[in-house]
């Protein structure tokens, strides 16, 4: 290293973390996916960053117990997907759309201005408006195409349909 080198493995003993890696890391330690959610819209999606994000984000405990519609267990990754999935819907709505999902356009609309912090600000109607989506998306008449999934949600149709069975019981407990 002293004669030009690059560094190797183990030359340094500290490196100091960026303060946009310590703020990612206070709010995951303060269990706000929300706001690293928010952090996650001002890093470039080709930054480094994602994989702190995508480490830091993805611990889920299999014996946690959470209430309807609490999202501290979800990754970005999953957040996104979920909001992909709504907004593909805004913007395919149709005259069938309010029969298929009980709500209106602009009920959706303002669910997803204050995402992701409407999913425990309006639990019940949250848990309708996902439930309603994701079902019409993975197995209703305007299933979305296995091949263009990863394009509007970003992740697999597999991995979608595992968030989904993931999601089913809260989505259930919020709406009763």
């Amino acid at each position: 290293m002293i004669d030009g080198s690059e560094p190797e493995f183990g030359d340094y003993a500290v490196i100091a973390p960026s303060l946009v890696e310590l703020l990612i890391m206070f709010a995951v330690a303060a269990g706000s996916t929300a706001l690293v959610y928010l952090l996650s819209i001002v890093i470039p999606p080709n930054s480094s960053w994602w994989a702190t994000i995508t480490i830091l984000t993805a611990r889920r405990s299999p014996v946690t117990r959470l209430e309807p519609m609490d999202i501290s267990d979800l990754s970005i990754a999953e957040l996104r997907a979920l909001h992909g999935v709504l907004e593909h819907w805004l913007r395919a709505w149709d005259w069938e759309c309010p029969t298929l999902f009980g709500f209106e356009r602009s009920d959706l609309s303002k669910l997803l201005e204050d995402w992701p912090l409407s999913l425990q600000a309006k639990p019940h109607f949250a848990a309708l408006a996902v439930q309603g989506v994701l079902r019409e998306t993975l197995y209703g008449a305007s299933t979305i195409a296995a091949d263009r999934l990863p394009a509007v949600c970003g992740l697999s149709r597999a991995d979608l349909e595992c968030l989904a069975q993931h999601l089913w019981p809260r989505l259930d407990a919020a709406q009763n």
